[in-house]
């Protein structure tokens, strides 16, 4: 997992003043932190890590000069326009054991509409401990060579034996046919032409 670096400073300002002036306001904890700080990070930085790093991304902090280990814990977005409006930051060491939540890449979906299959995704990411340098920033599973009735559960996905995977017994996705489907459809259009034909008649 890829540590993307930011640029924190200390603020004791309102929230709405902080994102007049083009700024996101956030809080930064961790276990060896006496009392949580209050933040504002540039919100372009913000949406470029999110861009390139995904809104779990592990992180770098800057804040007066020191650097700090560190992950993305919770974004809060508003109801209405999804704009994130406040972000939380949790500091790490490099060896503190963290549950993150990931996202899941199914690869192959292509394929499996070539073979009249479909993919119903029941959920797009899973939750993971471990060190923080060995959980990934996304899991990629392939689904391309699944076979109808196919059940994917979260304890099918591979990862380093470091890693542990909640819920593992948890369905992440299923495999079903749609060959039914499409016939269905070209049946009633059959009928609907015969009746057509019947009525030029």
């Amino acid at each position: 997992m890829s540590i993307a670096q930011l640029v924190v400073e200390k603020s004791e300002e309102k929230p709405q003043k902080v994102r007049k002036d083009g700024y996101l306001p956030g809080v930064i904890y961790g276990r060896e932190m006496k009392e949580n700080l209050k933040v504002k990070i540039k919100y372009s930085d913000i949406l470029s890590i999110i861009r390139n790093h995904g809104d779990r991304a592990k992180l770098q902090t800057v804040l007066d000069g020191k650097k700090h280990l560190a992950f993305i814990k919770e974004l809060q977005k508003d109801p209405l326009s999804s704009k994130i409006i406040h972000m939380d930051i949790q500091y790490v060491s490099s060896k503190d054991i963290v549950k993150m939540k990931v996202p899941v890449i199914f690869e192959g979906i292509s394929e499996l509409e070539q073979n009249k299959l479909i993919l119903e995704i029941y959920r797009q990411e899973v939750e993971l401990s471990g060190n923080i340098e060995n959980i990934p920033e996304f899991v990629k599973l392939s689904v391309a060579d699944l076979k109808a009735g196919t059940q994917i559960t979260c304890g099918d996905l591979k990862l380093d034996k470091e890693i542990e995977i909640h819920n593992s017994s948890e369905n992440l996705a299923a495999v079903h046919k749609i060959k039914v489907v499409i016939e269905a459809e070209e049946t009633e259009a059959e009928v609907k032409t015969a009746e057509v034909k019947a009525v030029e008649k």
